[in-house]
Formats: C-alpha cells, structure tokens, sequence
C-alpha cells in the first residue's frame, strides 16, 4: 500500500475538488447545490459546504440527512424512489 505524508494529506483534504477537476477540463451537472461529475456520475460535489469534519465528510460519501422522519421511514422512502426511477440528482432534494 501507498504511504502518504500528513502535508501531502492535509493538501488534499484543503483542496476544491471542484475547482481542481474544473481547471482540468472536467464538466460537471447542477444538481440543485451539488454537482455531479459528469466523467464518474456518483461523484457529488457540495460547493455549499465550507467546514471540515464529519457532517463535509458524510456528504462527500453521499449520505442524505432527513428531518421529520424516522430512519425507517427514511429507507422505505428511498427504496420507493428508486425503484419509481427518480434520477440521482433529485433525490436530495426530495428528503
């Protein structure tokens, strides 16, 4: 396995994902606040988010936050989405 420096780490973790891939000529999607990196489609972007720690690290990983539901609730709403086909993009919008 590769080995890393911490500064190499910390540059990293400091660096716009956006404004990185954007410069390069990457093209990316408005999906409402986020933006979905065209080339590799799972990958969302939170350009709203301007803090480090957990909550910047979950919606990097795509975690949807709900409020006024339930986690059960929340995981049958999200099954029903999908299986009716409602694009990827829109699904944060709809919790």
């Amino acid at each position: 396995m590769e080995e890393y420096t911490r500064e190499q780490i910390q540059r990293a973790d400091d660096t716009d994902l956006y404004v990185f891939l954007s410069g390069r000529g990457e093209q990316f999607k408005r999906c409402g606040k986020e933006y979905r990196w065209l080339r590799h489609d799972s990958v969302m972007i939170n350009k709203s988010e301007d803090y480090s720690g957990g909550g910047k690290r979950f919606c990097q990983d795509g975690v949807i936050f709900t409020t006024g539901l339930s986690g059960q609730k929340a995981r049958i709403k999200l099954l029903v989405l999908l299986e009716a086909g409602v694009d990827k993009c829109k699904l944060k919008e709809l919790f």
